[in-house]
């Protein structure tokens, strides 16, 4: 017994041994993670900063830009003139299409009403003559024969 007592006490230090490796393992493993995961927000970030940086340049490369361009309002005044100009031209000629489709679309409505109106007795007349050849002929009763008969 005493011999079984000192084998369980010498198997606990091998035991926490492992143990120990275990969790130590398992802490590399947490640690690498955690680096892994830094490593990636640090390319991520680093990334984010060269973006910065190029949207820095254009702004800078689109201030230069407008401080040349300050110089020509009056030049672009007159090209936004002569644009409207040339859009209110459009415009008129469009309006003046327009109206003229218009006026087709009106005497095309006026055309079909007045062929509306000479179908319709034409209508009238086949749907009587339709109602005649569909009545059955009338029988005559055996008493009216014999008088047409006798007569």
């Amino acid at each position: 017994m005493l011999q079984e007592r000192a084998q369980q006490l010498e198997g606990i230090p091998k035991l926490m041994s492992a143990k120990r490796r275990e969790v130590n393992d398992g802490h590399l493993r947490s640690i690498s993670g955690l680096e892994a995961k830094h490593g990636d927000k640090d390319q991520h970030l680093a990334a984010l900063q060269e973006q910065v940086e190029e949207v820095q340049g254009i702004i800078d490369f689109l201030e230069e830009k407008a401080a040349q361009f300050e110089g020509i309002p009056k030049l672009m005044s007159v090209k936004r003139q002569e644009a409207e100009n040339v859009a209110k031209d459009i415009l008129g000629s469009l309006e003046t299409r327009a109206d003229q489709k218009d006026e087709q679309l009106a005497m095309l409505h006026r055309n079909l009403l007045t062929m509306l109106e000479q179908l319709n007795p034409l209508d009238q007349r086949l749907t009587a003559i339709e109602a005649r050849q569909e009545q059955p002929p009338v029988k005559q009763a055996w008493f009216s024969q014999r008088a047409a008969q006798g007569t």
